[in-house]
């Protein structure tokens, strides 16, 4: 119920409170998720937010804007276990395989949604012609403890079939993931998740807005902005600035504003897990001990228990030559 929610999630508070107040404005932090050698990005969380705050949002990182040096490489094949694993391409391209034996080419505005469970190991990137501007969001989302060893399952969304919506006010947002109700009426990304949650790319053009209902079950409401400045629930914000939102208030509705150059941002609504976080490299579980366990499996070659009956990583460096 209203009361029970508003209890949980505003402890600290003495009640609910009635509007969607901004709790937090952080900047992202530069990181180097696969070694100081590998690519930068920007990452709004855990960098700047940590995952208890985030939950059940892991990960952001922003890679791009940036001119590919034509290079068909991409990061190397790498395992993971627990999560959703999230690549949504603003613009250019990028290759990518994996160990149930997918391999494809992301398209620009195209979305690929990765429920890891009990193992997979990818590779992804590379593959855009020198001087593409490659611009995109690697996101991991949590998965609840009673999924983690779920089979893994992959779904890849082209441009075309990500749901996008024009709300007039030069405001078109494009529904990653959940489902969305608006006066044009209902939709849904077109796959399942197995955590509650709605992710939205909004762009709104120079003076343009935009008003959002976040559904009721969902506590936790971030944005990230990765282009242009304006304001959020009137409170100032610019380019890499993530915006925590009090999602245990009774009205859901909060509006954003955009400056002179339009501004472009994710939402980030879920329902939170409340689960503990054991979270190691490519691991994420719920304790020490079942990182330990992800490790010797992955030695063994234990990790990957569903996976592609023929040698998928051949069969990709053989596609790249």
């Amino acid at each position: 119920s209203m009361f029970t929610r508003c209890l949980a999630v505003a402890k600290a508070a003495e009640t609910c409170p009635r509007t969607m107040e901004v709790l937090a404005v952080e900047h992202a932090k530069t990181a180097f998720p696969a070694g100081p050698q590998g690519p930068q990005v920007m990452q709004p969380f855990p960098a700047a937010l940590p995952a208890e705050v985030t939950d059940p949002f892991l990960m952001c990182d922003e890679f791009g804007p940036q001119e590919a040096d034509g290079s068909s490489e991409g990061i190397p094949w790498h395992p993971h276990r627990g999560f959703h694993a999230v690549t949504y391409l603003k613009s250019g391209q990028g290759n990518h395989a994996d160990s149930l034996g997918h391999h494809g080419r992301m398209k620009a505005g195209g979305l690929q949604w990765m429920s890891v469970g009990s193992g997979i190991e990818h590779t992804e990137g590379g593959g855009a012609p020198k001087g593409t501007v490659v611009h995109g969001f690697q996101i991991w989302v949590n998965l609840p403890a009673a999924n983690k060893m779920d089979d893994p399952a992959y779904n890849e969304i082209p441009p075309e079939d990500v749901p996008e919506i024009s709300t007039g006010n030069s405001c078109v947002m494009r529904l990653l993931a959940g489902n969305l109700t608006s006066p044009s009426g209902n939709h849904s990304a077109t796959f399942e998740t197995k955590t509650t949650v709605q992710m939205i790319d909004f762009e709104i053009g120079p003076g343009g807005s935009a008003e959002h209902a976040v559904p009721a079950e969902m506590e936790t409401v971030l944005c990230y902005l990765y282009r242009g400045s304006g304001k959020i629930q009137g409170r100032a914000v610019g380019g890499q600035d993530l915006v925590q939102l009090n999602g245990g208030a009774e009205d859901r509705h909060f509006t954003v504003e955009a400056g002179a150059e339009g501004l472009g941002f994710i939402l980030f609504a879920g329902k939170r897990l409340n689960e503990p976080i054991a979270w190691h490299g490519p691991f994420v579980m719920n304790t020490q001990t079942q990182i330990r366990q992800c490790f010797q499996d992955y030695q063994k070659g234990q990790l990957f228990r569903k996976k592609a009956d023929f040698d998928y990583r051949a069969a990709h460096a053989a596609r790249k030559s």
